[in-house]
């Protein structure tokens, strides 16, 4: 029974819409979007002051980053800091 209700099985294939699987599959998936999280000023000074460190000193530093579904850890060492301005 259950090979007729996954992915690719007989349910889908027969009564399924292609516009409705998408949907389905977009709604799946915008139901694990993470809320973009909010850096207040100590914060902000600290990832500032780590990336200093790594780009004098040649230190590893692995940051999280903030992606739509889930965090990403990138480690490397910081060769060179671009500002955005704020115009």
């Amino acid at each position: 029974m259950a090979g007729l209700l996954d992915d690719g099985g007989i349910w889908e294939r027969c009564f399924i819409l292609l516009e409705h699987k998408e949907a389905m599959k977009r709604q799946s998936l915008e139901a694990t979007w993470k809320i973009r999280p909010i850096l207040y000023t100590q914060e902000l000074e600290q990832i500032q002051l780590a990336l200093s460190e790594s780009l004098h000193t040649h230190k590893r530093i692995t940051p999280r980053m903030y992606d739509d579904f889930e965090d990403v850890e990138i480690s490397g060492i910081v060769t060179a800091i671009q500002t955005q301005s704020g115009d």
